[in-house]
């Protein structure tokens, strides 16, 4: 298993704005991009890294 530095990358903005469509903003990538980078890693660790709702992360 080998984890993307961007990836975790994305995923600590994200944590830190509480939202995918944020942190995509903040990062200057597509929020679908975005996503599925945070799902890849999701996939890589086997555990859900984040909880999805409609109002954010």
């Amino acid at each position: 298993m080998r984890i993307d530095p961007y990836s975790l990358e994305l995923f600590i903005s994200v944590v830190e704005e509480g939202s995918i469509a944020r942190a995509a903003s903040r990062n200057h990538i597509a929020s679908s991009a975005l996503s599925r980078r945070i799902a890849d890693l999701e996939s890589a660790i086997g555990a859900a890294l984040l909880i999805r709702s409609p109002s954010g992360v």
